[in-house]
């Protein structure tokens, strides 16, 4: 089974059905590495040309329809989720769903949460899909479940711009799904509650109060460096 759920049958219905001839796509780092194969498949499977974008992707802001304009008809967009805005091209969004198991984790990660009672999640596009699983896990295991949202994101979904649906949920910790540092880095910052950091692909859970602390003394020491000069 692929590691990620690329909708690619979906991909070519949609391109089909527009007839469109030229077709850009656009993955963010981690998702690059499907970027040939996809291509290959969809020009074999339509009449399209494809391009893929090489240029670095930071989220649904920043889809390549002004870079692409005039060079193709149609962008398909993979691992965000769409924003309220208004694109110059046709743009299609998948968010490349993560084809992982996220029980055996929870579980071991009861012993590192069975001081809280009141759990907030929050992850990325990747890992919605996985909500009501981790959501009935937990509640089964006697903790009290909240889950936010805001204007620009589904509900539990954080951006690395945005993390309003963790604003005022009162939870005593949030467990973030997914991998890296940087966005359950955002929410400790944001709330200055403990956060539980589990990664669904290494199986690796963190608590993030010591990283960050290590950050924020490695800010504030470059931060008087510069006053220096």
């Amino acid at each position: 089974m692929a590691l990620y759920d690329m909708e690619l049958k979906r991909v070519i219905k949609k391109i089909n059905s527009l007839n469109v001839r030229n077709v850009g796509l656009q993955f963010p780092e981690g998702l690059k590495m499907q970027a040939v194969a996809l291509a290959r498949e969809i020009e074999k499977q339509t009449e399209a040309t494809v391009i893929v974008s090489a240029d670095p992707c930071f989220g649904a802001c920043d889809v390549s329809d002004r870079k692409m304009n005039g060079i193709v008809d149609f962008i398909v967009h993979y691992g965000h989720t769409p924003l309220p805005l208004r694109y110059s091209i046709p743009t299609m969004f998948i968010e490349a769903k993560a084809n992982v198991k996220i029980k055996d984790y929870l579980e071991e990660a009861l012993e590192q949460l069975k001081d809280y009672s009141k759990i907030a999640i929050a992850t990325t596009a990747q890992h919605l899909h996985l909500l009501d699983e981790i959501v009935d896990f937990l509640e089964d295991n006697g903790k009290e479940v909240v889950i936010g949202s805001s204007r620009s994101t589904r509900k539990g979904q954080v951006l690395g711009c945005n993390f309003a649906s963790v604003k005022n949920l009162g939870a005593d910790v949030y467990l973030f799904i997914g991998s890296g540092n940087f966005h359950p880095l955002g929410i400790y910052l944001f709330t200055k509650a403990p956060v539980l950091a589990i990664d669904p692909y290494s199986g690796d859970i963190r608590e993030m109060s010591s990283y960050a602390d290590r950050i924020l003394r490695i800010r504030f020491a470059r931060i008087v460096k510069a006053k220096e000069v």
